[in-house]
């Protein structure tokens, strides 16, 4: 079963089961400077949390100015929940913003705001022991630790050669490469196939995979029927930008406030499900043009949406949102 891609030349990472040693992903770190800093969900993105002065990140690859860090300690129980509908374990729930501590009643690290999304790693008392990928600006960081500082990414053509210096492995014929941890097998690889090791979660490691299909194997419909939310799941930054066509129930027409940071404030978008048989949230934004027409459709009626993805997860919800292209009314066929 060959990989399923986004489009041509678009790599794919998603998660692989077997063991690789990652010592090298996590030997990199930095401190934040004397004025403190900003964390950021994505390069120029919204601030979900303040950085306190002193606190030290593992750090991965730099891009434009930005740095891709992880930022790890403990919180108290009581000001976390559930995650649901995204795939992270725990959601800050405490009013206005709570703090990250290296160790139980220690040194604050971090002010997270409410509803920032973490990582659960473990326990200790009535604390939990967290953790969130996510961005700073680079001017924000000492000098680096553990080695020099990575090459930026410059978005140079495929073959140039790669920005970031992953932890490289190779797996023996016939490795399952699966969607998620203990999820569907969407490939099996090759004798010796090479990949970039990225992250891990307990027994799994997510790794890349880079290649290339012939675009007109492809074809223009089967690019854009190909990408699942499960792709986009398993690398958001991979799809961004890439076209789906996907099947959704309409809820109703909203105006997008505070809470929906990946929307123009004060822009029109269209609630809606799926795609189906899927029951996710799914965020479509109307161009101004398109907005009567949306307005006219039955709750609860089926359309086919071809939307370009503007954030494969949303930065507080987790879910998808897409800009119109095109919209149909009926099931797709």
């Amino acid at each position: 079963m060959p990989l399923r891609p986004a489009s041509a030349g678009v790599g794919v990472a998603l998660a692989l089961a077997f063991a690789v040693p990652l010592a090298a992903q996590q030997d990199r770190s930095a401190t934040v400077g004397s004025s403190g800093g900003w964390f950021y969900d994505e390069p120029a993105g919204k601030r979900i949390a303040r950085l306190e002065s002193g606190t030290v990140l593992a750090i991965g690859e730099a891009r434009s100015g930005w740095q891709s860090v992880t930022l790890r300690g403990v919180i108290w129980a009581r000001s976390v929940g559930r995650a649901a509908g995204s795939d992270f374990d725990l959601r800050v729930t405490q009013r206005g913003q709570e703090n990250l501590r290296d160790q139980p009643n220690g040194t604050i690290l971090a002010r997270l705001l409410e509803g920032f999304l973490l990582e659960r790693t473990g326990a200790q008392g009535n604390w939990i022991r967290v953790e969130r990928q996510g961005w700073v600006e680079r001017s924000a960081l000492g000098a680096v630790e553990g080695g020099s500082q990575e090459a930026e990414t410059s978005g140079a053509a495929p073959g140039a050669g790669p920005a970031e210096r992953l932890p490289a492995a190779r797996v023996p014929g016939g490795t399952a490469l699966r969607a998620r941890p203990d999820g569907d097998t969407v490939a099996l690889l090759p004798d010796s196939t090479s990949l970039r090791v990225v992250a891990r979660q307990d027994d799994w490691v997510r790794v890349r995979v880079d290649g290339w299909v012939r675009a007109a194997e492809l074809g223009t419909a089967s690019a854009v029927e190909l990408v699942t939310p499960a792709d986009l799941r398993s690398d958001p930054d991979a799809y961004r930008g890439s076209l789906v066509r996907w099947s959704l129930r309409v809820i109703a027409v909203r105006t997008a406030d505070e809470l929906r940071p990946d929307i123009p404030t004060g822009r029109r978008y269209l609630l809606t499900r799926g795609p189906l048989p899927e029951g996710e949230y799914v965020y479509v934004i109307l161009p101004q043009d398109r907005v009567a027409e949306a307005e006219l459709l039955p709750p609860l009626s089926t359309i086919v949406v071809t939307g370009r993805v503007h954030a494969a997860r949303a930065r507080y919800l987790g879910n998808t949102v897409l800009e119109l292209v095109d919209l149909q009314a009926g099931d797709r066929r």
